[in-house]
C-alpha cells in the first residue's frame, strides 16, 4: 500500500506511485531517471525522500500518460491545436457572414418574396403576352398557311420564333412592373 501523497524513501514506492497515477513507465526506466550518474538521470531524491511536489513535475515533464500514450506537454499542445482550429473556423465564420452582409448590401441578393413576385410577375407577362398573340395575329397565320397543310412547317416555325422572343423577354433582367388586382 503506497502513501498517495508521498513524501516516500523508496524508490519502488514512487514506481507505485506513478504507475497507480496513471503513468505509462518501466521499472528500470524509473530507476535509470532516479540513479544519480546514470546518462538518463532526472529525478532527484531531496535529503534522502522524494516529495510528491518533485515527482509529479517529473512525470508531467517526462513521461507519458497510459491512457492517452501522450506527454502532458503533448496533450496541451493537441488542446491547444484544436482550440487554434476552431477559432480558424469561427473567424471564417464571420467573414462569411460579413461577406454575406456586404452582398446584401450591394444588391447582390434579392429577398424570397421580390423573388417570388418577380417570378409571378413575368409569368403573367408570358401569359398576356401568349394569349395576346393568338388573339391579335390569329388572322395573319391563317392567312400564312391558307388553309394549305403543306405549310404547317412556316405555321410551326413563325409560333417557335414568337415564343422564342416571349421567353427572351421572360429571362430579361431588367424589371418588369406588373399590376395585380383583387378579384
Amino acid at each position: 500500500k503506497i502513501d498517495p501523497l508521498g513524501p516516500w524513501k523508496s524508490k519502488a514506492a514512487v514506481l507505485r506511485y506513478l504507475k497507480a497515477s496513471g503513468w505509462q513507465i518501466e521499472k528500470q526506466t524509473f530507476y535509470n531517471h532516479a540513479k544519480p550518474g546514470h546518462r538518463d538521470f532526472k529525478l532527484a531524491a531531496d535529503n534522502g525522500y522524494y516529495t510528491k511536489d518533485r515527482v509529479d513535475k517529473y512525470a508531467r515533464e517526462w513521461l507519458v500518460r497510459r491512457d492517452t500514450g501522450l506527454k502532458v506537454a503533448e496533450e496541451e499542445d493537441g488542446i491547444a491545436r484544436i482550440k487554434t482550429e476552431e477559432e480558424i473556423k469561427r473567424i471564417r465564420q464571420d467573414i462569411a457572414i460579413k461577406q454575406y452582409k456586404f452582398d446584401i448590401e450591394r444588391k447582390m441578393y434579392i429577398a424570397r418574396e421580390l423573388l417570388e413576385l418577380e417570378i409571378v410577375g413575368r409569368a403573367g407577362v408570358l401569359d398576356s403576352g401568349f394569349n395576346f398573340l393568338i388573339q391579335s395575329r390569329a388572322l395573319e397565320m391563317v392567312v400564312m398557311v391558307g388553309g394549305d397543310q403543306k405549310k404547317v412547317p412556316e405555321f410551326i416555325a413563325f409560333i417557335q420564333a414568337e415564343w422564342n422572343k416571349m421567353l427572351a423577354g421572360f429571362a430579361r433582367l431588367d424589371n418588369i412592373d406588373a399590376m395585380f388586382e383583387d378579384e
